[in-house]
């Protein structure tokens, strides 16, 4: 496509984004307005100008305003003459509720997925949590895994997945690297999150292992990975993740379990690997 006739547009709280965005795909760079009326009913209104092809960037957060309002914005885009609209999200909330638990849930991962896909022609995320969750966008996501050469992997000897759902981003990674791949399995108790070495995986003895997942928020997964990993005789345990809520909590909360956390992106102050956003921006 043109670039001439191609536009990036976000809402005024995230601008720092939106313009490191631009500057690697060389694209404007226009800013949604944002208002209530006197009720405090939200109004979002498309900047002017509008081209016919549109990337909406913004991050589809926890509180349920963010998806509201992008909704809004796509529809203000169409009513303005943008015929392409696709969406940048690096992150898309609620995609680990992509099945129904308990009796009587909502599986809101896949709602969420279901009307961004109603509404957009294509959209780009950053390692989007599953499979349903993915199947749900209905053929229109495409989700980009962190190059394995941006993981600080220096000294590491094993990559391992946490538990079940980590084992395909961890094996990418174990490949890419030629480094062998152990997998752990999960369960929980109540508060308690136990993991145990599945059978076949490499003897993780004196070595130096790396963590691979997508979401860190509380840490719990990754305290009981480096746990068992470390009752294994493992010399050190370091975890990579692509998602990490608060960065900075983690690395206070997880020593001494692991040597040392890293993330593609940190929620907590909105930044984002920039050979990462890279990736974004290239495949956007």
């Amino acid at each position: 496509m043109d670039q001439s006739s191609l536009a990036l547009v976000a809402f005024p709280d995230e601008g720092t984004l939106s313009r490191a965005l631009s500057r690697r795909m060389d694209v404007p760079s226009l800013t949604a307005r944002v208002s209530r009326f006197a009720g405090g009913e939200w109004r979002v209104q498309a900047p002017p100008d509008v081209p016919q092809a549109v990337i909406v960037l913004t991050n589809i957060g926890e509180d349920p305003t963010a998806l509201f309002r992008v909704l809004l914005l796509a529809e203000a885009l169409r009513e303005s003459g943008a015929k392409q609209i696709k969406l940048l999200a690096p992150w898309i909330a609620y995609g680990r509720q992509d099945r129904i638990a308990e009796p009587g849930e909502s599986p809101a991962g896949l709602l969420v997925a279901r009307l961004l896909a109603q509404t957009f022609d294509r959209i780009v995320t950053l390692d989007a949590h599953s499979d349903p969750f993915k199947q749900a966008f209905r053929g229109k996501l495409t989700s980009v895994l962190p190059e394995p050469k941006t993981i600080p992997a220096k000294d590491i000897k094993i990559i391992c997945a946490p538990d079940r759902g980590a084992e395909g981003r961890a094996g990418h990674v174990a490949r890419a690297l030629r480094l062998p791949l152990a997998v752990q399995d999960k369960r929980r108790e109540g508060r308690f999150v136990f993991s145990r070495l599945r059978a076949g995986s490499p003897d993780v003895a004196d070595k130096r292992i790396l963590l691979i997942d997508d979401i860190a928020d509380s840490g719990g997964t990754l305290i009981a990975a480096a746990k068992e990993l470390k009752s294994a005789g493992a010399l050190s345990v370091s975890a990579y993740v692509t998602h990490a809520l608060d960065l900075k909590k983690l690395r206070n909360k997880l020593q001494p379990a692991l040597l040392r956390i890293d993330a593609a992106f940190d929620h907590a102050r909105g930044t984002i690997n920039p050979a990462v956003l890279d990736q974004l921006a290239r495949t956007a």
